[in-house]
């Protein structure tokens, strides 16, 4: 399995994404840079001379389709960066697909995601700029390097590398959300103090797909907080009836009178 694992990394189209992903981050350091491969006034030809220059050690993929996005208009350096981090991630997302490890990389990043909110302090550090990307991408090997596919593992790091006033978590969640889209799927997140049974995903999934018109995706997640019951998120639905949230209500209600 490493080694099925260590030969993704291989793939041209996941170099040109991991180097795409890079070229991205650089634009967004290097304000000078940006400016120019984004400005108007300077022809196509002129910008795919300064990146060849700038990105010479790329792969030939890389600096092919980063020559392509170079000839087409942008209104800023940040619409530039937008367009080359989009098709990294179509590159990464077509690889997984091809693969038939694309339900595995949303399901990781979307148990990810859930599990560093759970850590105010480790989600604020993996998002803060102040932090050295280095050790904000150590803090994510310290945790899930080997325990996730290494193209989650891509897109974490970059989710942490690129932050771009972004909050890091909420990147997470975004990816998720761009991958359920391209598989068609609505990804439905069940919390519960216990594994549900069969029958209540059947019954669920039956529910929202009548709902949605789409196939359901589940990610379930424990917590024994809830002391009973389960809460049910998707999109922007959220099915609450955990006995938690009824306690909290009613909490909330006796202090009002």
């Amino acid at each position: 399995m490493e080694n099925k694992n260590q030969n993704i990394r291989l793939f041209p189209s996941v170099v040109a994404a991991k180097q795409l992903f890079i070229i991205a981050s650089t634009i967004d350091d290097n304000v000078a840079l940006g400016n120019f491969l984004s400005d108007f006034s300077h022809t196509a030809g002129e910008k795919q001379r300064l990146a060849g220059e700038v990105f010479e050690k790329t792969a030939e993929l890389t600096k092919n389709i980063l020559s392509d996005l170079l000839v087409r208009p942008y209104s800023s350096a940040k619409d530039l960066e937008d367009s080359i981090e989009d098709t990294a991630l179509d590159l990464v997302f077509d690889q997984a697909a091809a693969l038939g490890i694309l339900d595995e990389i949303v399901y990781e990043l979307n148990l990810a995601a859930y599990s560093i909110k759970e850590y105010p302090l480790l989600s604020e550090k993996l998002g803060e700029k102040g932090v050295d990307k280095e050790i904000r991408k150590s803090i994510l090997d310290e945790f899930f390097l080997d325990k996730v596919n290494p193209l989650t593992l891509m897109l974490m790091h970059h989710s942490t590398y690129a932050l771009r006033e972004r909050n890091f978590v909420s990147t997470l969640f975004w990816l998720v959300s761009l991958i359920t889209k391209k598989l068609n799927r609505v990804l439905v997140n069940v919390t519960a103090t216990t594994e549900p049974t069969k029958d209540q995903l059947i019954r669920l999934e039956k529910i929202i797909e009548k709902r949605e018109k789409k196939e359901v995706t589940f990610n379930i997640i424990i917590d024994e907080n809830l002391i009973s019951g389960m809460k049910v998120q998707y999109d922007d639905t959220v099915i609450d009836g955990s006995t938690s949230s009824k306690i909290r209500k009613l909490k909330e209600s006796v202090e009002k009178v």
